[in-house]
């Protein structure tokens, strides 16, 4: 079950996603009424640091985050999760154009016959979530940060398995096209 801090997070990472980048230093409402800034740049003709990239994560006990300046995490879980994992991506020096959150699963199961069948890890071809703006040029606005969100029923994934791995990851790109990535290796054992 999601508590109440992660329903606020979700609708607020929910508000930041369904809305174009406002006007520099626009205030938005928060759901619980209070008031957040969200900041729009221009873009330079230069930036010689790259983005950073936030990956959180929450739900039935766990509340972590990992950063593309961290190691990723590793996480054993129960089996009856519901986990909100939010994606933060920020530059505010040239701004964010992207960001995105990707994952991959590979279950196992123990056969009668001493054999394992193994599904995953499949080829992926596009992010499960994103959050995306066009290209920028120097000169064009952008937003300093984009966010998105995803929620994972660990419950639902295990089901006719004996082990799951699920390793994800946000990606975050900046106007300058600088990517970094930061991550989590989840791991359930019946």
């Amino acid at each position: 079950m999601i508590n109440r801090i992660s329903l606020i997070v979700l609708f607020s990472t929910s508000l930041l996603m369904s809305a174009e980048c406002p006007t520099t230093n626009s205030q938005q409402p928060h759901c619980d009424g209070t008031v957040f800034t969200v900041k729009s740049l221009t873009v330079p003709t230069s930036d010689l640091t790259g983005p950073m990239a936030v990956l959180g994560i929450v739900g039935d006990g766990i509340n972590l985050s990992a950063s593309s300046s961290s190691s990723k995490l590793n996480i054993n879980l129960k089996g009856n999760e519901t986990l909100l994992f939010s994606a933060n991506g920020s530059d505010p020096e040239s701004g964010i154009v992207t960001t995105e959150i990707w994952y991959s699963t590979t279950a196992w199961k123990n056969n009668s016959d001493g054999t394992v069948t193994q599904s995953g890890p499949g080829l992926l071809g596009r992010p499960a979530v994103q959050n995306p703006d066009v290209v920028k040029q120097p000169g064009d606005s952008a937003c300093e940060a984009r966010n998105t969100a995803l929620t994972l029923n660990i419950a639902n994934m295990i089901r006719g398995w004996d082990k799951l791995t699920i390793y994800i990851w946000t990606h975050t790109v900046n106007s300058f096209g600088k990517e970094v990535n930061a991550g989590a290796l989840l791991t359930w054992v019946k």
